[in-house]
């Protein structure tokens, strides 16, 4: 097809509609951008650049211990997980738009999504999200299209950063997000909660389904470190209608935030509203088990005014990760870590109340934990950062938050209370640590 350009006519009538004389003035904002030489080094051959990057590649900081989760958790990856994900034939696949053709696909989408619907007993649960945030935000948009309210409660305990995207999402719709129980009405789409919540608690669910489902209004779980469905209570069993979180927890590696795999899983009842895949198993007519394509909201298969997302995609290699590392571990295997993560936890934060250090909060708590400290966090990270440790997550008014994993051992415990009592023996009026907080 040949590239047929505006007429002059339309393009004036473009520029009028806009507000604008002429098509430069679309470009002033960046013009003095334009104008300006690129401030580019002088070539170089292949060995150089090797070598260019190599000391680049040096200021990486790398940690042999994490002390901190806050939606990223640092858990054990088996060796094996990659060496199945580079098989060219995952690594290279694409969306399967001749989704039939795409039996491994399909069978793998479809053991993911088996393996969700099994950790947080829901009936059905999609191919994967981008990541919780975006996973979160979806289920605002599915509680206005299934009861037409334009109001969601979401708990204050929620992450920071997945009540942004939740945010986001409801401006281009006219919703309001208000964030105290009290608030919930008969105009409530949906109600929001974390669980393990930002700083770790378990919070009391089922009370709060019993309030959000009185009012008609739908309730939303979503679920913190996702190893923990290995020890808590099913979100089903508590009333949950749709929960979310992030795979990231099942063999995915931090990677500076991401790529992550969000998950998504519903009541039966709501699968129409569910955005992104679902994958089925049925039968030919052979009788042979095979797998479909079974909902896909995309433009090309559905109205856009019956949509509720515009996603019509999903993250399958990461997807495909996650369900490797949970066929790897077993139900067994997923319980030993989360037992390890919650007794780690629970010691080291025995042993920093000896130093001096208070938990906030008195709830039960998963593998976070919430800590006021007698020492500068800032410059307690600091400190840890240069012996190879990355410390907690600093709050306002120093505090902590906590995270310990499986890979948290007793050395590890050891090297930061060591650190906090140094902090303690200096002068009071000691120069804090010029080095940056990680």
């Amino acid at each position: 097809m040949d590239y047929v350009p505006n007429r002059k006519q339309e393009q004036e009538e473009l520029l009028k509609a806009i507000g604008a004389e002429r098509i430069e003035q679309l470009f002033e904002n960046v013009k003095p951008q334009l104008n300006r030489p690129l401030q580019l080094p002088k070539p170089l051959s292949e060995w150089e650049i090797k070598q260019t990057l190599e000391q680049l590649s040096l200021k990486n900081t790398s940690f042999r211990a994490i002390f901190r989760g806050a939606g990223a958790y640092h858990h054990y990856i088996p060796s094996a997980i990659n060496q199945i994900l580079l098989r060219s034939e995952f690594y290279t696949a694409y969306t399967p738009y001749q989704a039939e053709v795409s039996q491994g696909t399909l069978t793998a989408i479809y053991e993911f999504q088996t393996y969700i619907c099994m950790l947080t007993g829901m009936d059905a649960a999609n191919a994967s999200m981008y990541d919780a945030a975006s996973a979160l935000a979806e289920t605002a948009l599915m509680a206005y299209a299934q009861n037409e309210r334009r109001e969601v409660v979401c708990s204050n305990t929620v992450h920071p950063h997945y009540v942004a995207a939740v945010r986001t999402y409801c401006q281009a719709h006219d919703m309001t997000i208000k964030t105290n129980e009290s608030d919930i009405s008969d105009q409530t789409a949906c109600v929001m909660i974390q669980y393990p919540n930002f700083f770790g608690e378990v919070e009391d669910v089922k009370a709060l389904a019993e309030k959000a489902h009185a009012n008609g209004a739908l309730f939303v779980v979503c679920i913190g470190d996702a190893s923990s469905m290995a020890l808590l209570e099913p979100p089903a069993s508590l009333g949950a209608d749709i929960v979310v979180g992030d795979a990231q927890a099942f063999g995915i590696p931090i990677g500076g935030g991401g790529p992550y795999a969000g998950f998504l899983a519903v009541r039966k009842e709501y699968i129409r509203r569910m955005p992104g895949r679902l994958s089925g198993m049925t039968k030919d007519d052979r009788g042979q088990t095979g797998f479909i394509l079974t909902l896909q909201a995309r433009e090309q298969h559905i109205r856009r005014e019956k949509a509720t997302s515009n996603l019509c995609t999903n993250q399958a290699l990461m997807a495909l990760g996650a369900t490797i590392y949970l066929s790897l571990l077993g139900k067994n295997g997923l319980q030993n870590v989360a037992k390890h993560s919650y007794t780690n936890a629970h010691r080291f934060l025995e042993q920093l109340q000896r130093e001096g250090f208070h938990r906030i909060g008195s709830a039960a708590f998963y593998n976070e934990f919430r800590v006021k400290s007698p020492v500068d966090v800032n410059e307690l990270n600091a400190r840890l950062a240069r012996i190879g440790i990355l410390g907690g997550l600093a709050l306002p008014n120093n505090e902590m938050l906590v995270c310990c994993t499986e890979c948290i051992t007793e050395t590890h415990m050891r090297e930061f209370v060591e650190q906090v009592r140094e902090l303690k023996t200096l002068p009071a009026n000691a120069t804090a640590s010029p080095h940056p907080i990680p």
